[in-house]
């Protein structure tokens, strides 16, 4: 049997005839560097909000890289105290525990910023020793095959861990060419880079969508919005929920009665589509409330027919839009949530729901707020779409790119 050639199904062309790649364990292509978990390493009264240096904490090292939202500094004074962690441009971070194989580099920009940062006790550093591309070894890590040797080393069920032995056994095929090396990181940086902005735009539309949601509708108590369209005056309506809307518990189906290639889905606690029947129970835009379980009170909208199940409410005949009634219960959702009892697997009483207050304003502007939020959630999807497309792009250029 011939032994299998180490070539990528997908190679830039002018490396084609470089020949096969070659395989190296990771500690022969980077030095691998944990941090000081000694008796200088920080407790929480070091830690403040500003400061010298950056103490890296378990949201900052994320799947698409950094994020520096809620940072965490140490003084000048217990850095200098401390041993190995300092970063060092161009290093690559790789979180050990918890959420283990998150990959993050250390680059110019970032140092720009953040000129002195130190890993955690749950990160190693992989430091080149000027043989790899940062870049490319970091993209190696997120493709499958760096992903099943990860999964490989890693252990414990609660809080999985690398050990900085294990990783230093890891093995990297790679191009002997560094600039084939960093022809591949570049390209899939880009990437990551469109990745990112995509998820900053999906991330934008939500907050604006969570920003009106909060100030579109009455607080409690109050007799109109902080925010209303143009030409829209006077106090709204208050009422009980089950004064302008059916509210029917739907029937548990037993398992024989679900199929996966059933015309309708199943609606079992709100957002889980348990499975698929040839039956319905429910009328098209219809609201459901989930009475039970672990998504107990999320509130959905469906716009298909679908089979109610038994740990979930549906609202019928509503006597105001459809869409309004829904996007004000997504704006009181945490009030919705508060009325669930029980300590094990809380459910919502169909009494308490029935009274709980809703308020409204004529159906003009129902329908106006109703088809507005509409149209954002349209944009989510929109936005939603083209990030999904990328990633896939992005996965099926890992599984050609390495070996």
């Amino acid at each position: 049997m011939s032994k299998k050639k180490l070539v990528p199904r997908l190679r830039f062309k002018e490396f084609e005839k470089d020949g096969e790649w070659k395989k190296l364990r990771l500690d022969e292509l980077v030095n691998i560097v944990d941090g000081d978990r000694g008796t200088n390493y920080p407790s929480k009264k070091d830690f403040t909000d500003n400061g010298h240096t950056l103490f890296l904490n378990a949201s900052n090292v994320t799947k698409l890289g950094f994020k520096f939202e809620e940072n965490q500094y140490i003084s000048e004074i217990k850095s200098n105290l401390m041993g190995n962690g300092k970063l060092l441009l161009n290093d690559i971070i790789l979180t050990s525990r918890g959420s283990i194989g998150n990959i993050a580099i250390y680059n110019e920009g970032i140092n720009r910023k953040y000129p002195y940062v130190r890993i955690n006790s749950g990160m190693l550093i992989l430091r080149n020793r000027n043989i790899a591309d940062s870049y490319f070894i970091g993209q190696y890590l997120k493709s499958p095959s760096g992903k099943y040797q990860i999964k490989l080393i890693s252990f414990g069920s609660a809080q999985p861990q690398l050990t900085k032995d294990d990783v230093s056994n890891y093995s990297v095929v790679h191009p002997i060419d560094l600039s084939e090396q960093r022809r591949i990181g570049d390209f899939l940086n880009k990437f990551d880079a469109m990745i990112q902005l995509q998820q900053s735009k999906v991330n934008k539309v939500k907050d604006i969508k969570s920003a009106y949601l909060s100030e579109m509708f009455p607080k409690g108590g109050e007799d109109y919005p902080i925010r209303r369209f143009e030409g829209f005056h006077g106090s709204w309506e208050t009422c009980h929920l089950g004064q302008v809307a059916g509210i029917n518990k739907g029937e548990q189906l037993n398992s024989e009665k679900m199929i996966k290639s059933g015309k309708y889905y199943v609606l079992n606690g709100g957002i889980n589509a348990s499975g698929y029947t040839n039956n319905y129970n429910t009328k098209e835009q219809t609201i459901s409330i989930s009475e039970g379980g672990n998504s107990c009170g999320y509130v959905n909208y469906n716009e298909e027919k679908f089979w109610s199940g038994g740990h979930n409410y549906a609202l019928t005949n509503p006597k105001i839009n459809v869409l309004y009634l829904y996007y004000f219960l997504k704006s009181r959702q945490d009030e919705i949530m508060s009325l669930r009892v029980g300590s094990g697997l809380p459910n919502i009483q169909i009494t308490a729901l029935s009274e709980f207050y809703i308020s409204y304003p004529l159906r003009d502007e129902q329908e106006k707020i109703g088809q507005f939020f509409k149209n954002l959630d349209n944009q989510i999807s929109i936005e939603e779409e083209k990030l999904s497309k990328l990633e896939k792009l992005k996965q099926a250029y890992l599984n050609d790119m390495f070996i």
